[in-house]
């Protein structure tokens, strides 16, 4: 979305996602992630070792609000170390936080990822 989890995310997302019901003739869930997925993969710090093992999320990414990181991509590309950190790289942690559990337990919040995973469980 590159933008906060305020309240035009509210409105933009309300707005996306009765245009998804309308459209769909099947359940969806609207996956917007605030600023950008790397905001999400910051709420599983302890994936990014296990698909880079000199990668270590420094402490003053760790357990915020990350809906409310500006630009967390730029911050996890300076902020990682060697190597620096690819778009790509994304799909990797995001399976690596699925492999261990980890998506269960996010560290931090991010009303964005909060929203996805409600509507997924309302599924069930």
């Amino acid at each position: 979305m590159d933008g906060y989890t305020d309240n035009r995310y509210r409105t933009v997302r309300k707005t996306l996602s009765e245009e998804l019901s309308r459209q769909s003739p099947c359940d969806a869930a609207l996956a917007l992630a605030a600023w950008e997925s790397e905001a999400w993969l910051l709420l599983f710090p302890g994936a990014f070792p296990h698909v880079r093992p000199r990668w270590k999320v420094p402490a003053q990414l760790c357990g915020n609000d990350t809906g409310m990181l500006k630009d967390p991509k730029e911050a996890l590309k300076t902020k990682l170390g060697a190597p620096t950190f690819r778009e790509s790289d994304g799909a990797l942690i995001a399976k690596a936080a699925y492999e261990r559990g980890l998506l269960a337990r996010p560290q931090g919040k991010n009303r964005s990822y909060d929203d996805f995973v409600a509507e997924l469980t309302a599924w069930g």
